[in-house]
């Protein structure tokens, strides 16, 4: 005959925690805590239940293979997708490294597994707009993913609060209050009226945290355009570079009469230097030939 579960008590979860935090201590793994609350209480807690407690004691543990490639692999920001990749399998590229690193047991300690995969899709988008990355804009990319992240939460928790508020603005709407209202009834329509208020309070509450991690966000947006912009502006040494100098010429007849020009002279100069390399020249040895040897230089010895 099977045995029947009970559901647990209170002071069975008060006691369990305690045990849970115990067997944590002793370095037991989630499957051997999950056996042994079992044992102890009659009940089977869920590994995630189990999971969630451990880390909120600040214990967490990352597989061996995790720990060995963070050990192994080479700084994320420190490595360039290969040529001939299109833009998503250099995303893609971004990701496979990001998962090689210390980085991502990191990430998944501070987020739930949904935020993560939605933190992971946009780093690799996000890091397609840059041919490299340095340290400083990496951590950049990670503030503002996190900043996305935070503030998706407090949509989140707005959506509900506003659920629950005209939910329980419903219920007083539909049961007014009456001369001859029950006593029960009556403390339940206090309690309603309470409980309202406190989302209304905690709905500006996270209206107010939204409206700030959004400036912070446009900040990090912005110092990360910046970076990137001055960073280019150093590489290309204060100089013109090859698009400006095509911009120019497509919106110039001076300038592509002037460019043209000096392309005209390269070539002449080019040609006077091969026709000299074309002629005998005496080598300390006493030898005599030419230093370009072909069938024009023939005809120059």
């Amino acid at each position: 005959m099977a045995r029947t579960r009970r559901a647990p008590s209170i002071r069975d979860v008060a006691h369990a925690g305690d045990r849970l935090a115990q067997h944590v201590e002793d370095g037991r793994t989630d499957a051997e805590i999950q056996g042994a609350l079992e044992t102890e209480f009659g009940h089977r807690w869920h590994l995630d239940t189990i999971r969630r407690y451990r880390r909120g004691l600040g214990v967490s543990r990352a597989p061996r293979k995790d720990v060995a490639d963070a050990e192994s692999a080479a700084s994320v920001m420190a490595l360039v997708p290969p040529l001939g990749l299109d833009r998503l399998e250099k995303a893609e590229w971004y990701r496979t490294q990001f998962r090689k690193s210390h980085l991502r047991v990191t990430l998944q300690d501070q987020f739930e597994p949904d935020e993560v995969d939605v933190y992971l899709q946009e780093y690799g988008d996000l890091c397609c707009q840059f041919s490299d990355i340095v340290a400083s804009e990496f951590l950049q990319i990670d503030d503002f993913l996190k900043h996305r992240l935070l503030i998706a939460r407090q949509l989140s928790l707005m959506k509900t609060l506003r659920a629950e508020i005209e939910s329980t603005s419903r219920w007083l709407r539909q049961y007014p209050p009456t001369a001859d209202e029950p006593e029960e009834e009556k403390k339940r329509r206090i309690g309603n009226e309470r409980l309202i208020d406190s989302r209304r309070s905690a709905l500006k509450q996270a209206n107010d945290r939204y409206d700030k991690l959004s400036a912070e966000r446009n900040r990090i947006s912005q110092s990360l355009a910046a970076t990137r912009k001055d960073r280019l502006e150093e590489l290309r040494g204060g100089g013109e570079s090859f698009l400006d100098l095509v911009c120019r010429i497509q919106q110039s007849d001076r300038a592509r009469q002037e460019e043209g020009r000096f392309a005209e002279l390269s070539r002449m100069a080019l040609e006077d230097e091969e026709g000299a390399m074309r002629r005998e020249i005496l080598f300390p040895d006493g030898g005599k030939d030419p230093l370009i040897l072909d069938d024009r230089s023939a005809g120059e010895t």
